[in-house]
């Protein structure tokens, strides 16, 4: 059952069994509650920032070498590098989150069209709440 009234999260009901498997972790873990109102909007949210976030990750994917070395020490060369691999982690795992946000976004497109939204009002939605769009 989707619900329009927000409630606690220790509240919230179980999602039809259908839409359990098709919303990610990214929509369910969070609790959203997702209507017929807002389905538009909540979509081209998480849409919205995966592309945000994955625009930055692949910025960040090019760049060699975030720490530069701190002093002409041995010490400085080794430091400089586990900075720079726990730097790579966080953005990986800054890549798997924004692609889940995206999956989440995505799998409300089903639900959308299941409220009656057509192709053509789901694609608008995303276009119109882009940055630099319109409205």
């Amino acid at each position: 059952m989707v619900m329009s009234v927000p409630m606690p999260a220790d509240q919230a009901p179980e999602l039809p069994v259908s839409w359990q498997h098709s919303l990610t972790s990214a929509v369910h873990g969070v609790s959203m509650q997702v209507s017929r109102a807002n389905v538009l909007k909540v979509r081209a949210v998480l849409l919205g920032e995966a592309e945000r976030l994955l625009s930055s990750v692949r910025s960040a994917k090019f760049r060699q070498g975030w720490i530069g070395q701190c002093g002409g020490d041995p010490v400085s060369i080794e430091a400089a590098a586990a900075f720079d691999a726990r730097i790579r982690l966080v953005v990986d795992q800054c890549q798997r989150y924004a692609l889940e946000l995206k999956r989440a976004g995505t799998a409300l497109d089903r639900i959308a069209r299941d409220y009656g939204y057509t192709e053509a009002q789901i694609s608008e939605s995303f276009s119109s709440a882009s940055p630099g769009a319109a409205g």
